[in-house]
């Protein structure tokens, strides 16, 4: 009981000491109007230039059709374009992705015995610091085909716009 008694009169002289103590003034500074004025421009990962594509031709099925090559133009070069690191490239049927890669050199062989006949859509964009994709660059279509004429032929070859 005689040690409450005692904490409770030092609680009590503590908080009436603290509370003469008068408040110091201090030098720091919570609240200063500052403006500023400046332009600001955004940076723009460019999608890639022209495309073009070489290569296939016909094969007698169960070998390996010619390899198509799809080449495409470096972005071009505004004041406010980010560099590129290196570009995606994507092979698609419809909606569904059938292959896909990143490549440095601005170019992309599809190999034939990759897919099946049918037609597929080549699409590439631009990859800037941080993986920042540009819009889609020009598109390419790929397309393998299939005729009887005796032996099994085919044919695998690319357009461009």
């Amino acid at each position: 009981m005689i040690a409450v008694r005692v904490f409770a009169v030092t609680l009590l002289v503590a908080v009436v000491a603290l509370a003469s103590v008068p408040a110091q003034q201090t030098e720091a500074s919570w609240v200063r109007n500052t403006a500023a004025r400046g332009t600001f421009t955004a940076g723009v990962t460019q999608p890639p230039g022209a495309l073009g594509c070489s290569g296939g031709g016909t094969f007698i099925f169960g070998n390996t059709p010619p390899t198509v090559t799809f080449t495409w133009a470096a972005p071009a070069a505004p004041a406010n374009a980010l560099p590129v690191t290196d570009y995606a490239w994507t092979l698609t049927q419809g909606a569904t992705v059938v292959t896909s890669g990143t490549t440095v050199p601005r170019s992309v062989a599809v190999t034939g015995n990759l897919v099946a006949v049918g037609t597929y859509t080549f699409t590439v964009v631009s990859r800037g610091p941080s993986g920042w994709n540009s819009v889609a660059g020009p598109t390419g279509t790929y397309t393998k085909t299939a005729a009887i004429l005796g032996i099994l032929l085919g044919t695998s070859g690319c357009t461009v716009p």
